[in-house]
Formats: C-alpha cells, structure tokens, sequence
C-alpha cells in the first residue's frame, strides 16, 4: 500500500529538516524558488499567499505540494514551536522525493 499525500510530504520534510537545505516564510520562498528542487505550502493559508507561491513555482517550474494541515501542523512536522505556511526545500536529505514529485505532476 503506499503512503498517503500527506505521509509522503511528512517524510520529506522530516527528512530535510534534519540533513537537507531549507527556507520558510512568505517572502524567503518567494525568493528562493529559483534555487528549490520543491514548494510545500500550508492548505490553511490565506489564498492570496498560495497563488503568489503557485505562480512563482509555475514560472520556474518547480513544483509545490499543497500540505493538507494547517500552518500550525507544518510547524509542528518541521519541528518549529511556530506557524509555517510555506516551505522551500533545496536539498532534501536522504529521502527520496521522486514519488511526491510524481503525484505533484499528476494533479
């Protein structure tokens, strides 16, 4: 059985957050985007930040991940005591992000 969207983001990002390269925050993805590999943003944050992270990911084709939790359980999953509504991962450490790559290309 493989793991659900969600699962898959989680791991990632646990994975990234103890070996690999990361930002947060709005305007730190924003101007990161050029140099990720992938965009992970919270479903609970307000739309405007989502279509502005979306089309920065759409015009250098990156891909981003919408994370179906709050902004709070991002943090939480990142291993922050604070809110994370977005997050551009660089390099991703030991995990293999090719099948969260695959199912971000599906949608």
């Amino acid at each position: 059985m493989s793991q659900s969207n969600k699962e898959l983001i989680e791991s990632v990002l646990r994975s990234t957050v103890g070996e690999g390269k990361y930002v947060f925050g709005m305007q730190e993805v924003l101007d990161a985007v050029k140099s990720a590999k992938l965009v992970i943003y919270s479903a609970s944050a307000p739309h405007g930040m989502v279509s502005r992270i979306v089309e920065a990911c759409a015009g250098s084709s990156v891909p981003s991940v919408a994370y179906e939790g709050s902004s709070m359980d991002l943090g939480r999953v990142c291993r922050r005591p604070f809110r994370i509504s977005a997050i551009a991962i660089k390099t991703p450490g030991a995990v293999d992000v090719t099948p969260l790559l695959e199912q971000s290309a599906k949608k």
